[in-house]
C-alpha cells in the first residue's frame, strides 16, 4: 500500500502558503514515510489559489523519494499542449517519478476563466487526454474538433522516463 500527502494550496484563513512553507510540508511528508505528494488544478476557487503544477515543482528539491502527481490536471483548461510540456517538464526535473492524472475538472468558474463553455468539458477531456498522451510518449497527435496536434510540438515534449501510460 502507498500513501500521499496533498498539498495545501488554498487560503483557508491564513493567507496562501509560501514557497519554504510547502517545502517544509513535503519535507516532514517524506521524513515521515509517505510516497506521494499531490496537487490539484484549479485556475478559480472559491478562495485564493495557488497553482498546483507550479506548486508541485517548487517542492521537488523536498520531495525525496516521493513521486509527484497532479489530481486533477485538466488538459482542456489549460490547453493540451501547454499541460503536456508542464509534465513532461516536471518528469525531467524529478527524474520521472510522475503520476499524472488528467480529467475534465468539476468546476465551471475554471472553463469560464479560459472561456470555454462547461457543456464540452467532457468532448474537449476526451480529445484532450489522447493529445497530452501522445505528446509525451512522443507519438503524432491526431487534429481534432478542438485541438490541433502542431508536428513541431512533438520534438520538445516527449518524458525522458515512461510515465506508465
Amino acid at each position: 500500500m502507498h500513501f500521499g500527502v496533498h498539498l495545501p494550496l488554498a487560503d483557508l484563513g491564513q493567507g496562501l502558503p509560501d514557497g519554504a512553507a510547502l517545502r517544509e510540508y513535503t519535507a516532514t511528508a517524506a521524513r515521515l514515510g509517505f510516497d506521494l505528494v499531490a496537487a490539484n488544478d484549479h485556475l478559480l476557487w472559491r478562495r485564493p489559489w495557488l497553482d498546483g503544477p507550479t506548486a508541485l515543482a517548487s517542492v521537488l528539491g523536498s520531495a525525496g523519494h516521493m513521486t509527484v502527481a497532479t489530481t486533477v490536471a485538466l488538459p482542456a483548461v489549460r490547453h493540451p499542449v501547454v499541460l503536456a510540456k508542464a509534465i513532461a517538464s516536471l518528469a525531467a526535473l524529478a527524474d520521472g517519478r510522475v503520476v499524472a492524472g488528467l480529467g475534465p475538472g468539476s468546476s465551471a468558474a475554471d472553463y469560464t476563466a479560459v472561456g470555454l463553455p462547461f457543456a464540452q468539458r467532457w468532448a474537449r477531456f476526451d480529445e484532450g487526454f489522447r493529445l497530452v498522451r501522445a505528446l509525451l510518449r512522443g507519438e503524432p497527435g491526431v487534429d481534432g474538433a478542438f485541438y490541433r496536434a502542431p508536428e513541431e510540438a512533438l520534438a520538445p515534449m516527449p518524458a525522458t522516463t515512461p510515465l506508465g501510460w
